[in-house]
């Protein structure tokens, strides 16, 4: 690709961060939708204890785990020249990652290998987890000229 083309993709690490945290919430919105999509669907004694196990293990997981990656991705974007490629919003070995994981959502959402019971919980989970650390990224977009 030539430079001039390469530099038109170019932005501030200011707004990979930003970029960081409206996927991070888009994906969790997603995720909790078709959740509650499926919860909708869900003729069970007990399914109101659905949202409440994936709201809990999604706040565990953004606790222990998603904080700890946004953390570590919000250093590598400060580290990062002022004017950088829109895609280094993550790491490039992070795309593969993304890929197996999309991958697997897909399977999983249209095949029968999990019952809708399991899905719920965990699209809850996995979106919670993603949309509450996606706050961090927007703090540390907001504080990026303050500091």
């Amino acid at each position: 690709m030539p430079d001039k083309e390469r530099n038109m993709l170019n932005v501030s690490k200011k707004y990979l961060l930003l970029i960081s945290g409206i996927l991070w919430s888009g994906v969790g919105l997603f995720l909790n939708i078709l959740a509650f999509n499926w919860f909708l669907k869900v003729d069970s004694h007990y399914s109101f204890m659905l949202p409440a196990e994936g709201l809990f293990i999604g706040l565990m997981i953004a606790v222990f785990g998603l904080n700890r990656v946004m953390q570590k991705n919000s250093s590598r974007i400060m580290s990062l020249p002022e004017s950088s490629h829109i895609l280094h919003f993550q790491a490039k070995k992070s795309y593969l990652l993304v890929a197996v994981m999309m991958t697997m959502g897909i399977v999983i959402r249209n095949t029968n290998l999990l019952p809708q019971i399991f899905k719920i919980p965990s699209y809850i989970a996995m979106g919670t987890g993603l949309f509450l650390t996606s706050f961090g990224y927007f703090k540390k977009f907001f504080q990026f000229n303050i500091d």
